[in-house]
C-alpha cells in the first residue's frame, strides 16, 4: 500500500467546518471561530466538559472538544429535544452528547479528505468532567481553535507531534 500523504491544515479546517455546521444544522446555534493558536504551553486548560478521541494512522494526533457547561446544556437540550429522558439520567445523556458531537465530527471530517485505501482508526470517544488540564508530552504540541456561542465557548484541541505540527503553519499566534 503506498504512503498516505494527509494534509494536516486541510484536515484541521474540516474539523472546525464541520464542528460549526453540526451546531448550527443540528441544535441551531450559529458559531463563530474565534481565533485559532498554536500554544507553547505545558498543560491546556479544559473547560466543564471534555470529550476525546484519538486519530491513528499518518494522522495521529489526540482531538479534544472542550465545552462550557452552558453551551453543552442547551446542546444537549436542542439535540435531544423530542427524546424522552428520565430526569435522573439527564447528566448521563449530556456526557453522551458530548462523546456523539466528537464522533460524527471526526467521522465526517475524516470522509471529506476522499481517502481511498488507506485506513484511518479513531479510538472511542472519552469524555471527563470538570478535569483542569491536560499535560503536553515531550516532543508533542497543542494548537486550537476556539468556538463562541451565545451559550459559551467550545475549543476544539490538538495535541500532535511536533513534525506534524509544523505542517500547520496558517494558525494565528495568540
Amino acid at each position: 500500500m503506498e504512503q498516505l500523504n494527509v494534509n494536516c491544515r486541510e484536515f484541521i479546517n474540516h474539523v472546525v467546518d464541520v464542528s460549526m455546521n453540526f451546531l448550527a444544522e443540528e441544535t441551531q446555534l450559529e458559531s463563530k471561530k474565534l481565533v485559532s493558536a498554536i500554544k507553547d504551553l505545558q498543560k491546556l486548560q479544559l473547560r466543564y466538559m471534555t470529550s476525546i478521541m484519538s486519530v491513528e494512522g499518518n494522522l495521529k494526533m489526540l482531538l479534544a472538544f472542550s465545552f462550557d457547561k452552558n453551551l453543552i446544556e442547551e446542546v444537549f437540550r436542542r439535540y435531544a429535544q423530542d427524546i424522552e429522558i428520565d430526569e435522573s439520567e439527564i447528566g448521563l445523556y449530556i456526557e453522551e452528547t458530548a462523546g456523539e458531537i466528537i464522533n460524527i465530527v471526526l467521522g465526517n471530517a475524516i470522509s471529506k479528505l476522499n481517502i481511498k485505501n488507506h485506513v484511518i482508526s479513531l479510538s472511542p470517544p472519552v469524555v471527563i468532567l470538570e478535569a483542569k488540564s491536560i499535560t503536553r508530552i515531550k516532543e508533542s504540541e497543542f494548537f486550537t481553535y476556539i468556538l463562541t456561542t451565545d451559550f459559551g465557548v467550545m475549543e476544539i484541541f490538538c495535541v500532535c507531534p511536533k513534525e506534524l505540527s509544523e505542517l500547520i503553519n496558517d494558525l494565528e499566534e495568540v
